[in-house]
Formats: C-alpha cells, structure tokens, sequence
C-alpha cells in the first residue's frame, strides 16, 4: 500500500513539474512580446517627441522680436523677446532654460542665467561642434543633477548659419507619456550615475496584501544590475516580502547609455500559476487515489461475492431509513448546497464591483485636472491625488504632516486667516469657502490656484476631514495680464496705443486746466516712411519703427517724474509725447534732440541704405483749443507745417495760426464719411470697358460715388483718401465687394453673362481673410467667380509685395482675375509687372490722354503693351478721348479701352455701344 501511494506521489508530482513548466513557459512568452512591443512605443514616442521638439525649437527662432535681434546679434533684444514670450512657453513645454550660441564658442543669451554643471557644459560646446558643422539639429537626453531633454536646433537663413538654439526641458513630460501609453510605471536609469528619475511615486497595489510602495532606493538596488547587454539583462524580476515586480529595461537612444525601465506587479500572475499548479496536484492525486482504492475493492468483492451479497442484503435492511425521511434529507442537502453557491456567487460579483468602483475613483482622483488634498480640521495635509503630485512637484511623501499654509510663498500675511477660516469649515460654521492664493511648487516656481474647501462628510464634524479642490489658473491670470497690456499698449514697440493716448491727453489736459499749469504735446511723423514699405517691405518697417521707439524712450527716460511722461504710437509712423508741467522751451529742446537723434538711424537693406528724418509738431496747452481732441488736432495741422517748410523740421503751433481751418475740414469730413456709411448713402456706377478688336463691350469697371446731404453726387477723388487718411475705407471697401457682386449675379440671374471689375483700395490687400471674404460673398449670393476682375494700384501691391502675391493668387483660385491699375506710373511697375500674376495690366491715362497730339506718349504707349504682351498679359487703355486714339492704341496691340468716348460711368448696365461700334454689337449689349 505504501510503495502504491510513493508510485501515485511521483506521478502527480510529474505532471504538476510539466503542468508548471508550460504555465511559466506561456507567461514568460506574453512578457517578452510585451517587451518587443513596449521598446517599439519607446522608439515611436522618441521620434515623435523629437519631431516636436524641432517643431518647437523652429517655433522660438521665429519669435516677433527673436529672428531679427538674432541676425543683427543684439542680446539684449532677444533677452527682452524670450522674457515677452517665456511665461506662455513655460506654460506650455516646461521649459527649463532657453540659450542662444553665436557659435559653439560664444554665448549671446541663456535664460534664466542659472549656473550650469561642469560635466555639462564641456558636453555642450560638442553638441554645438557638432550642429554648427553639420547644421543638423540634435535631440538628445542626459543625466546630471536630473534627467533632461536637450534641443540643440540650427538658425539657417538662406544657407547661412546664423546662430544656435539650445533649448533644456524636463525629462519628466515625455516619462509620463510612455507611463500611460504603456500602461506601466516607468523610470529613467543614468547608468554613468545610477541614478533614478521616476514619473512618480510609485504606488503599486497587490490584490491580497493591499498598498504597497516600492521606494526609489527599493528600485535604485534593484536596476543596479542592469547592464549595458540588451541580450542579458533587458528583463530583470524583482522580488520583495510581498510581490514579485517584472523590470524592462530599453536602450532610450544607440548614442546614450541611458536606459529606460518599466515596471509590472506580476504577483497575481505567479500567484496563479502557483494556485493552478496545486490544484492539478491535488486533483491528480485524488483521482489517482480513487482509482487504485476502487480497484482494490473490486478484487475483494468478487473473491466473497455470495456471502457480501448475503451480508451486504442484511446490512442494507438493518441501515434502511424511511423513503420520506430520506428524501428530505437530500432534498434540503441540495438547498444548502445551492444556497451556499449564490452566496459565493453574489459575494464574488460584489467584491468586483467595489473593486471597479475604487479603480474608477482612484483613476478620477489621479487624473482629474484638480489639484485634490484632504486635510485634518487644523489644516494638516494627509493626502494629495497623482495630478497634484505632477503640477507641484511635490511627491506625498515630501508634504503629508506638512501644514496647508506651507505650500503657500513665503511673507504671505493671509496665511493664518485662511487658516481660521478652514477651521470654521471644519466646524460647519460655514458650509464651503472659495479664494484664490498663489502655491510654490518643488522647482520654486509658482502657481496661481482657485481652492474650494468643504467638508468631507455631514455628520461627525469634529472628526471630518476637509476636501480642498484647488484649480490651477496661472495660465488664465497671466492671459488676463497679457490682454490687460495689449489692451493700452503697441504690441511692436510696446509703447501705448492710440486708445490709452487719448486716454492720458484727456486726464492730462483736464489736470492742467485745473491746476492752472502748463504742458505740451509733441507729435512726430516720420518723412517719407512709406517709401521704406514700399521698397523693403513691412518687416524692414518694423525693424526701423522699434529703432525710432528706442530713441524716444531713451530721450524721455531722464525726464522729471513730476512731468508724467507718457510716449506712445497712434499707429502706422506716427508717434506722440504727453508731458505736464512742460513749456515751450523745454518742449522745444526735446523736440530738437529728437530730430537729431532720428535722424542718426541708418539702416542697410542689402544694397539700399535708408536715412531717416520726420517731422515734430509741438503745441502748448492749455490754449484756443476747447477740449483734448481740438489740441491733438492742433498737433496735426503743426506737423502738416513742418512737413511743409521741407521735413526734418519742428513747428511750434500758434493760436493765430490762419489755416487751422484745414484741420477742421479733416472732422467735418469724418463727420460726412461716418454718416454716409451708417446711413447708406453711397451708390455704385458701371464704366464700360471695349474690346478694341472685336467692337464689342467686353466688361465693366465698378465706380464708387457718395451722396451728399442734398443727394448731390460727390467724386470719389474727393472722399476716398480722406477716408483712407481717416481709417474709414475699410468699411467702404466691404460695401464695394458685397454690393458689385450681388450686382453681377442678380445680372447672371437674369441670364446676362456681363463680367464687373471691382476696385480693391490699398488697405484691403493688408487683410490676410481678404480671399476667404470674397469665397463667401461670391457664395452668398450665387455670383459668378469667372466673371469677376478686381484692379489694384501698384501702391496697393507694394505695402508687402509677397503678402500681396499670395493674396491675388488665392483669389485667382476662386476663379477670378485681376488688373493691375495704373501702369507706367513710378520705378517700380515693371518690377511689380514681374512679380504679380495678374491678368491685365491698365496703362494710365495720363499716357492715353490727348495720345494723337503727343508723339512721346505714343512711343511709351507702344513700349507699355510689348512688355506687357512680352509677359502674356492683356492691356487695357484709360482716358480714351477721340476716335484717333483707339486707332493708334489699335496699331499698338493694345486690347480693351476705357474712357468717356467709349462711355461714361452710369447706374445703367448694360449700355447701348458706341455710336460708330453699334453695327458690330454683340449679345451682351442689349438694356435692361
């Protein structure tokens, strides 16, 4: 019997060992693919935050103010630039430190100017080597104090190397990514330093022994044997007293040591495997067992078969219960039995859903964008979720015990009423409380946090924790504080704006009015700045303006406080200087320097060099002038003077000045222009434009026309630059495009197939939206985009001659065309002829005018329409007076033309054809 039972053992003990084996076999084969897969997430987020990275570093080399301090090597902007921009880009990246290199031995700039580590610093002027040959950026990751991200990003303009960015930001964001990608706690290993950066405490849960940590010095002994072998130690299995944790290691990049590690709670697993192992042990053994004893039995029975049939018969007749009686028996057996399977049952499904429940909170509470503490009644912190942790810095560890008011800055005077006022909550004296204070993090930054504060549970009050949310709204204060400032302020030369200018002029002349002192407004224009625009476009522009805001802010710097300085820039290339207790002499003497020192700004745009003047109005006040708007117009008409007397001049206004008036008409018209506008009292007029060759109207140009306060008809050579001097153009340029276009499709409705040039003014190609307004006009009312030319002058073209390409070739794809107005006029038409796709040109009537009377005009007239048809575009003639002219504009090969011989400008569309083309009349000149 006993050599039956070791026989049994053995063979039980075979098959569980095999039974093992494969279980383990399995498993062990699940973590392997997990760790093939989780080194390609590793790989993959590598190069996708590289790529971001680079994205970034391209981002802050073009930074208004960074770009252009960079190429010009001017530090101090660019420190001024990254402190304009550093809050939104901490805010964003976590950016520790931003350094721009000359080259890798010279240094312009490093924010914030922290001390760098030795180790570091030789390891940077290789990165910097390195890029400066190659001019490829370079991602990199190190281990010094901490683990780090580093950017060493080329500023390439054109094939030149510029300067080098080198941007330093946390490891920690891109950890935290490959944590919830794979689902794992993960951990970066320096292996030159052994050192551990975590994503965060590790906080690793065992179903059966509760919460357990593994402490970074746990995990720091237990990666130490990791090794640079990929073949060897890449999975590594740890065990405590508790659990069995399974490590990954992965190479983070082929030029670094640096590792990444993963970590798994295997225990279930093992815990399992272990269980099944057993089970099969115990099930074998009992069946094995069974088995050998029914054997056994059987060999007796048949040996005494009568005589166990005898006593088996009398036994069984002794030992008989009643039916009924045994029935019930079995029959409540089975309930109990039952009874005890639903209780197994309900329990299991109840254990698993308050299971799922804790998950689900846990997960809430960690991942919520809510800093979440719980704090005894005196304000002592005993928890902080995972959110908390990552926006702090904090780990739990570093502030349970800690009093709330810790985490406050340090002098905060409020820090023990809040205190107070906590414990009222605690106390139920007051139900919730809400305020705002600002956290200092780990790193010593800060945060501003919105806290709501209420008690955990109703009942209990002097044992209830309190709940305090905190929401983290740094961001949203810094945005207010930014819009605040850009609300009064010149974002180019951060100077104030007009709004704030008029602001200040106001108290200022008010103040002076009471306190019987005197002041003086200063307002300067520059000479001839639009030429700069013109010839350089508006990024030389601004680089000149911020140049001429320095010199104003340096000359006003040294100014008494008791003066009140206040310079600002109302726009384009005016500026204006605000000063009480100021007098004609001391005005003009400032006035003086500024003209001298403008006029010391040079600057080299390739081979063109640009000398800048202006021109300074000054006025006194109080004087005429009944409020603050009349002493700003007088300031005007005194520049309008000094402009007048040759530029680079200065004007002190008088009171008996006799053509103030001019200054007056500019408000009257405003008046007139802002009426006509609200009240709708403009109209639109349609010359006819002739194919020269066919005789046939080919299209027509859209005219604007005012009506005046009798309905009078007033040109719009009248209203149209005061309106663009005003600023008011804008608003006519929406009605001229929404208005014509509704015209030609009402037209096309109407089965008319009649093509509408319509003007743009010189303001309307400086909005990047022009295109996408004109796509939605033309849809609203169904026009034809075919049928569709809109005429442009070349000083509407050159304010940005790049800018004005784009716009006229997205419009183009809309299906519509353009003309290039007044052709011939100024150096720069075949320039803008070259450039700008355009699909006709219009030669300028003063060319056309009285042609048959003027052999020179004839000649030019001739040249204009080669070099126009030399560059496959269509020519179009103004100002056609007489029959004469259109047969020389004919020999020329010049297309269409326009003027009051063809026809004059008429409400009317189409017209009749011209008296000696009707014979040849087409379809599209019959009348309404």
């Amino acid at each position: 019997m006993a050599r039956s039972l070791i026989t049994i053992a053995v063979i039980c003990a075979v098959l569980s060992g095999l039974f093992h084996f494969l279980l383990n076999y399995e498993f062990n084969r699940r973590l392997l693919a997990d760790h093939q897969r989780e080194a390609q997430i590793v790989q993959s987020m590598w190069k996708q935050s590289n790529r971001q990275l680079e994205e970034l570093g391209s981002l802050i080399a073009s930074l208004e103010g960074i770009s252009d301090s960079i190429s010009s090597f001017q530090p101090q902007l660019i420190k001024k630039a990254l402190s304009r921009h550093w809050q939104s880009l901490q805010n964003a990246w976590n950016i520790d430190r931003i350094a721009f290199y000359r080259n890798s031995d010279s240094i312009m700039v490093g924010w914030p100017n922290n001390a760098l580590d030795e180790r570091l610093k030789v390891n940077i002027k290789l990165w910097l080597q390195n890029v400066e040959r190659t001019q490829q950026p370079l991602n990199l990751l190190r281990c010094y104090e901490r683990c780090s991200r580093y950017l060493v990003f080329p500023i390439v303009q054109g094939n030149r190397l510029n300067g080098i960015l080198l941007i330093t930001l946390s490891a920690q964001n891109w950890l935290n990514q490959i944590q919830v990608n794979s689902g794992k706690y993960s951990a970066i290993i320096a292996t030159n330093s052994v050192q551990v950066m975590s994503g965060y405490e590790l906080k690793l849960t065992s179903q059966n022994q509760g919460d357990n940590n593994i402490s970074h010095s746990a995990l720091k002994s237990a990666i130490e044997n990791i090794t640079t072998d990929d073949s060897v130690k890449s999975m590594l299995r740890v065990k405590t007293e508790l659990n069995t944790y399974q490590l990954n290691s992965y190479l983070i990049t082929p030029q670094s040591s640096n590792r990444l590690v993963s970590i798994e709670n295997i225990s279930d697993e093992i815990n399992q495997i272990r269980l099944y192992t057993l089970q099969l042990a115990i099930a074998s053994f009992v069946l094995f067992f069974t088995g050998y004893y029914f054997f056994n039995q059987s060999s007796r029975k048949s040996k005494n078969k009568k005589n166990r049939r005898k006593s088996d018969k009398e036994s069984v007749n002794s030992l008989v219960l009643p039916q009924g009686i045994s029935s019930d028996i079995k029959k409540q057996l089975d309930q109990l039995k039952q009874h005890n399977k639903d209780i197994r049952t309900r329990l299991k499904k109840e254990k698993a859903a308050l299971s799922r429940e804790r998950d689900l909170v846990i997960k809430i509470l960690d991942n919520v964008q809510v800093i979440i503490l719980t704090l005894d009644k005196d304000g002592t912190i005993s928890s902080i979720n995972l959110h908390g942790e990552l926006a702090t810095g904090y780990h739990a560890a570093d502030i349970i015990g800690k009093s709330f008011i810790d985490l406050y800055p340090e002098n905060v005077v409020f820090a023990e009423e809040d205190l107070k006022t906590l414990a009222k909550v605690a106390e139920g004296q007051q139900q919730r409380v809400s305020h705002e204070a600002r956290l200092r993090c780990r790193d010593g930054s800060e945060l501003t946090i919105l806290w709501l504060h209420s008690c955990l549970h109703g009942n209990q009050l002097s044992d209830s924790p309190l709940l305090a949310a905190g929401l983290d709204i740094t961001e949203h204060k810094q945005l207010e504080k930014n819009l605040s400032w850009l609300a009064d302020h010149d974002s180019l030369t951060s100077m104030c704006n007009r709004r704030r200018f008029e602001d200040e002029l106001y108290d200022a002349h008010d103040w002076i009015m009471r306190h019987q002192a005197q002041g003086a407004l200063i307002y300067i224009d520059l000479d001839n700045f639009k030429d700069i625009n013109d010839t350089s476009g508006h990024q030389t522009g601004d680089i000149i303006l911020r140049k001429v805001a320095t010199v104003i802010s340096e000359l006003t710097n040294g100014i008494d406080a008791v003066s009140h300085v206040v310079t600002s820039r109302l726009g384009g290339d005016e500026f204006a200087i605000i000063l009480r207790y100021y007098d004609a002499e001391s005005a003009t003497l400032l006035a003086r320097n500024i003209l001298k020192e403008i006029y010391k700004i040079r600057h080299d745009q390739g081979d063109i060099r640009f000398q800048l003047s202006c021109s300074i109005g000054i006025c006194i006040f109080p004087g005429m002038e009944d409020n603050h708007a009349e002493l700003l117009s007088n300031a005007v008409f005194a520049v309008y003077q000094a402009k007048v007397r040759g530029r680079n001049q200065l004007y002190l206004f008088k009171d008996e000045d006799s053509q103030r008036e001019q200054t007056n008409e500019r408000l009257v018209w405003r008046d007139r222009i802002e009426s006509a506008i609200k009240e709708k009292r403009f109209v639109l007029y349609y010359q006819p434009i002739l194919n020269i060759q066919s005789r046939t109207i080919s299209h027509y140009e859209t005219l604007i026309r005012m009506l005046g306060d009798n309905d009078e008809i007033v040109s719009p050579s009248v209203f149209i630059n005061m309106a663009e001097r005003l600023g008011l153009i804008n608003e006519i340029d929406i009605f001229v495009l929404d208005s014509a276009i509704a015209k030609q499709a009402e037209l096309q409705r109407k089965g008319m197939d009649i093509t509408l040039a319509i003007n743009l003014s010189g303001k309307a190609l400086d909005n990047p939206e022009l295109a996408k307004n004109i796509a939605d006009t033309i849809d609203k009312h169904g026009a034809k985009a075919d049928n569709l030319i809109f005429e442009i002058t070349e000083t509407a073209a050159v304010s940005d001659i790049v800018e004005a390409e784009k716009i006229i070739s997205n419009i183009q794809s809309l299906g519509c065309r353009f003309a290039l107005d007044d052709f011939g006029v100024g150096f720069s038409s075949f320039y803008y002829l070259r450039e700008l796709p355009v699909d006709y040109v219009k030669i300028d009537g003063s060319f056309v005018k009285d042609l048959y009377n003027n052999a020179d005009n004839q000649v030019l007239v001739k040249a204009l329409s080669e070099v126009a048809i030399g560059f496959n575009k269509l020519t179009i003639a103004e100002f056609v007076d007489s029959m004469q002219t259109l047969d020389i504009l004919s020999e020329a090969k010049v297309k269409y033309a326009q003027g009051y011989f063809i026809g004059k400008p008429s409400q009317k569309i189409p017209v009749d054809p011209p008296n000696f083309y009707k014979e040849s009349a087409n379809k599209n000149t019959f009348t309404l």
